[in-house]
């Protein structure tokens, strides 16, 4: 499988997250930073999944690619289903990994502000506390330790303008069920089995909307699966292209 695979990281975390992935896959992955996470940011721009979308889609022209796969971790999920909207005929496949398909409710847009709103005035180390726990299951802090310092020092590391931007841009993206509907091209949906931002019902649910979907559950893995077992996601990935 010679097609290019570009994976999209998770918020508020970086390409870095893609580390351990990348040396289980036999397959050669992109991994571009998306805008205010190691890509180029302008905060003068209105918050949408578009503007994420079409740094991505600028990434690909930039490396020569017409058509390729593309995943997507949480945020870089809802950037995947962004360029399902925009771009349908350049992808080849995607994958959907911890990430959910449905529109904020509004409780939690109030949130997103609220978050927001503390990465302004407080920095991004304030946000460490209540949005870290979250992130990996109960197996990785147990087990693998060391994996949730890595991503506090990751996390660590976000621009707090960069983390405003893109909670405001999080909370205006609308559903994407009917997106999947449409989707004519091979689906792959991960998901940790100890996710609980991005469950697996919500997984699910993804998985059937699409006419090629297929789903996988991660054991022992929480939001953050391609981090948290990356052998596990790297053996079902190159499963999954080799049947395409």
């Amino acid at each position: 499988m010679s097609s290019p695979i570009i994976l999209l990281h998770a918020f508020p975390l970086s390409p870095a997250m893609f580390d351990e992935l990348r040396t289980e896959l036999t397959v050669p992955i992109h991994t571009p930073a998306l805008p205010g996470f190691g890509g180029v940011f302008a905060s003068q721009d209105q918050p949408s999944m578009g503007v994420l979308a079409k740094s991505v889609l600028a990434y690909a022209d930039g490396q020569k690619m017409d058509r390729f796969f593309v995943g997507g971790v949480s945020l870089g999920g809802y950037v995947v289903m962004e360029l399902m909207r925009l771009a349908p005929d350049r992808l080849l496949g995607a994958l959907l990994i911890d990430t959910k398909a449905g529109e904020d409710s509004p409780e939690g847009k109030t949130n997103r502000e609220r978050i927001a709103r503390l990465a302004l005035q407080h920095g991004t180390n304030s946000l460490l506390g209540t949005m870290l726990p979250s992130l990996t299951g109960k197996m990785t802090k147990a087990v693998n330790p060391q994996i949730v310092q890595r991503v506090s020092q990751i996390f660590s590391q976000a621009d707090p303008a960069a983390i405003a931007w893109t909670q405001r841009a999080m909370a205006l993206r609308r559903e994407s069920f009917s997106t999947l509907q449409e989707f004519d091209a091979p689906l792959l949906v991960i998901v940790g089995d100890e996710d609980e931002i991005a469950p697996v019902v919500d997984a699910r649910q993804m998985a059937m909307a699409s006419k090629q979907g297929k789903l996988a559950i991660i054991e022992g893995a929480g939001h953050l699966s391609v981090l948290e077992q990356p052998a596990q996601c790297a053996r079902i990935i190159e499963q999954w292209l080799g049947q395409i």
